[in-house]
């Protein structure tokens, strides 16, 4: 899909002392894929729009898409592999340190400040459906210059960052209660991230449980109770949210139909669709191309 309003590989869309937001693209041919790269002066929450591979240092690589959240400390080192042949497209959410440490008080997070850097304790977490809408019409609103109310993005965008450090907590104090040998985790971790893997490339795909299980070497069974140990969500929620938050960017950015988006997407009709969506974001998807309204109804759900 062609975004013809996307011609920059980096821009600041919004910017204030405590937060900002922008864009990053990172064509297929550049040559950010062959090198180190690293994070500006402040933290940064990327929010993926395409699956991309991301290595933190010190860290195995670790495929991420828009089901996930990256989290990286202030100049912080890091490696992307390249997935998706639109390769790498996020927005991104950047607290200055004040807020990173407010946002830790009241979610109950372990941070420190290294050489004044404002550091998270894990590096990916869980999207919220919220944020998603939110990053995508926001991104429309600033990037083709649209009237808005600075405040009111300013605190939507606090509200965010609030949302998704609370969520990627949750998801490590679950994961630090599943009592398993070291070993057994890891083999876990790696069977479930290939078939995540699997079904991030194939997200318009309608894979069977059967198919995902066999390419991980797994039984239907095991996989089943695996993935949602290690993930928190079943194989088909998991599956079915990634196909709806990346359908949301082609609703906000494309003129297609919400039919055709709908097919691209997996959804056997318009109705199947709009019905996924809706209990997934709380209104149908042509709310969030025309209502004018709906960051009110986005606040609601942060």
């Amino acid at each position: 899909m062609s975004l013809p309003w996307i011609h920059h590989t980096s821009r600041v869309l919004f910017e204030t002392p405590l937060v900002l937001f922008g864009f990053w693209r990172c064509p297929p041919d550049s040559e950010l894929w062959n090198r180190e790269n690293q994070i500006g002066d402040r933290p940064v929450l990327a929010l993926p729009w395409t699956s991309v591979m991301i290595r933190h240092a010190g860290a195995d690589a670790t495929l991420v898409n828009a089901n996930d959240v990256v989290y990286y400390g202030a100049k912080e080192p890091y490696q992307r592999g390249l997935c998706s042949d639109r390769g790498d497209l996020c927005t991104f959410i950047s607290p200055s340190a004040q807020l990173v440490r407010q946002v830790a008080e009241r979610t109950g997070v372990d941070h420190h400040l290294e050489s004044g850097r404002a550091l998270f304790p894990f590096r990916i977490g869980p999207a919220s459906s919220a944020v998603t809408v939110l990053q995508h019409r926001l991104a429309r609103v600033l990037m083709q210059d649209m009237f808005h109310d600075p405040l009111e993005i300013e605190e939507l965008l606090v509200m965010a960052v609030h949302r998704l450090v609370g969520l990627a907590a949750e998801d490590r104090r679950r994961r630090r209660n599943t009592t398993r040998r070291k070993t057994t985790d890891r083999v876990h971790r790696d069977t479930v991230s290939d078939v995540r893997e699997m079904i991030a490339r194939r997200s318009g795909e309608n894979i069977g449980l059967a198919e995902l299980a066999g390419a991980a070497h797994a039984s239907p069974y095991h996989l089943c109770r695996i993935f949602k140990s290690v993930t928190g969500d079943t194989v088909s929620a998991y599956s079915r949210r990634l196909r709806l938050r990346e359908a949301a960017e082609r609703i906000v950015h494309s003129d297609a139909s919400v039919t055709s988006i709908a097919l691209g997407a997996g959804f056997g009709s318009h109705a199947h669709f709009t019905a996924a969506w809706s209990k997934e974001f709380g209104f149908p998807p042509t709310a969030l191309r025309r209502d004018p309204l709906i960051l009110g109804c986005i606040r609601s759900m942060l």
